[in-house]
């Protein structure tokens, strides 16, 4: 500890492994060692692979502290709590259960209402919350989880009153930020991207973070803040490539996926950045297989390309995972258009018919498609096009085809 202090942590890691290899039997020495690393667990705030292992590796010297002394219930308490940070909900339950069964002398709603939480429990969790908060109304980690409960069930006002009751207690908190930005994400991005950013004062390291910054920034449509969203979705996906997976809730796994996602999609529309932007977009396929909208962004890369048959094995893996992807059903329409055989011609032209009204492309190729055919039956579909997408890149060519 006091080497600790010294800031000389690797050399008292050293230390208190070479002591536990001495004296196995030592339940002081197991449980200090434990201690030590999961306080260097908790304080590097990230879901790393060291810290991962960081985390197991405490969670086995409390267990061995337990094997020697089975009444360490600061142990079995920390072993709940580090299997709630590994995200084994079920595992913290049985800790839990056993404290409980010990008479535990101190209050255990909050890693029950925790472990209820992240099982979906959330009646049952919030039943444990509003007990820590019966007995401590300031508790803020209690009101910060009733208010995500409430976003959870939709009772938005419930959960702005709780999220602001928590920012009273502590205004830069940065988990109760990252909840207030996520609260007012739909209604006003900006306001939630003010709120994410005091968070990342606080966690400059989080990954989550740093995407929903930039997924802020994105929905604000600000272009003069483009390329601080961009780095921003740089960032996150840097981060996210160094952390493991395990230890992940489903959430952060949707998180990382989407974030590989944007950023191949902002790349894309740089013909410099496409292979930069197919290698993201390959992670978010590896990362969520049943996503169609990578698949769009990929085939739309390899038609830029030239290259029409991966374009098409793309177009329908999208359409496969995702039906309503009426761009996708545009885009293999265009490459039939090319075809020689009119009966394929024919058939992308009907596809085209189907989705026209979903999308201003479709309007744009059925106007040029049937443009030598009748003008009478091509003028509809034009005018259309410059109806749905006045500033679209086809509107001059659209205008000439009718004059």
């Amino acid at each position: 500890e006091l080497l600790k202090q010294d800031a000389k942590v690797q050399e008292g890691l050293n230390y208190l492994e070479n002591q536990v290899q001495k004296y196995p039997w030592s339940s002081t020495l197991q449980q200090g060692l434990a201690d030590f690393k999961w306080d260097l667990a908790q304080k590097a705030q990230d879901t790393s692979t060291s810290t991962i292992k960081m985390m197991k590796d405490a969670q086995q010297a409390y267990s061995k502290a337990l094997s020697i002394n089975p009444s360490l219930d600061q142990a079995r308490l920390n072993i709940a709590k580090i299997a709630l940070a590994l995200q084994n909900p079920k595992e913290a339950l049985v800790q839990l259960d056993i404290l409980q069964s010990f008479q535990y002398p101190h209050s255990l709603d909050h890693e029950f209402g925790q472990a209820k939480k992240e099982l979906g429990q959330y009646d049952d969790a919030m039943k444990y919350f509003e007990k820590v908060l019966a007995k401590d109304k300031n508790h803020i980690e209690a009101m910060r989880s009733m208010g995500e409960l409430y976003m959870i069930k939709k009772d938005y006002p419930k959960a702005k009153q709780m999220i602001e009751k928590a920012l009273n207690l502590d205004s830069r908190d940065p988990k109760t930020n990252f909840y207030a930005g996520k609260l007012h994400f739909r209604d006003d991005p900006k306001k939630a991207s003010s709120y994410f950013l005091s968070a990342l004062e606080k966690d400059k390291n989080n990954p989550s973070l740093k995407y929903w910054y930039a997924r802020a920034l994105e929905e604000t449509n600000d272009l003069n803040r483009q390329r601080e969203m961009r780095g921003y979705y740089q960032q996150a996906v840097d981060a996210f490539s160094l952390s493991s997976n395990e230890g992940q809730s489903a959430e952060m796994k949707e998180i990382k996926c989407d974030a590989y996602y944007r950023l191949g999609k902002i790349k894309a529309t740089q013909n410099q950045e496409l292979e930069d932007a197919k290698n993201h977009l390959n992670s978010a396929v590896e990362c969520n297989p049943r996503k169609g909208a990578p698949y769009l962004e990929l085939g739309q890369i390899y038609q830029k390309m030239a290259n029409v048959e991966e374009a098409q094995n793309y177009y329908k893996k999208a359409l496969n995972n995702d039906g309503s992807l009426s761009l996708a059903r545009v885009n293999l329409a265009e490459i039939l258009l090319n075809d020689a055989d009119p009966t394929k011609r024919n058939s992308a032209i009907a596809q085209l018919k189907q989705v026209a009204n979903q999308q201003a492309k479709a309007q744009y190729l059925l106007c040029q498609a049937l443009i030598n055919e009748s003008k009478v039956k091509a003028k509809p579909h034009c005018l259309q096009y410059l109806k749905m997408d006045p500033s679209g890149v086809y509107v001059k060519d659209v205008r000439e085809m009718i004059e």
